[in-house]
């Protein structure tokens, strides 16, 4: 299961957004705690994070949306 990107995918993030920011570009610059908690949650997959992750997404979030209907 592979619910999150991958650490190469942040790493080919960091590079875009460190040249994007240096031209002071907003949305660059607020994607460097995205690639933080991607980060993250990529060594959280040594405790199955990525399965609850999933889980929240596939049961917890159509139900949420069912009930406001």
């Amino acid at each position: 299961m592979h619910a999150f990107p991958s650490n190469q995918d942040v790493k080919i993030l960091l590079h875009h957004a460190r040249q994007a920011a240096g031209q002071f570009n907003v949305l660059a610059i607020l994607s460097f705690p995205l690639a933080v908690v991607i980060y993250l949650a990529n060594l959280g997959r040594f405790f199955w994070l990525d399965l609850a992750y999933g889980a929240a997404l596939g049961l917890g979030l159509p139900m949420l949306v069912l009930d406001k209907l």
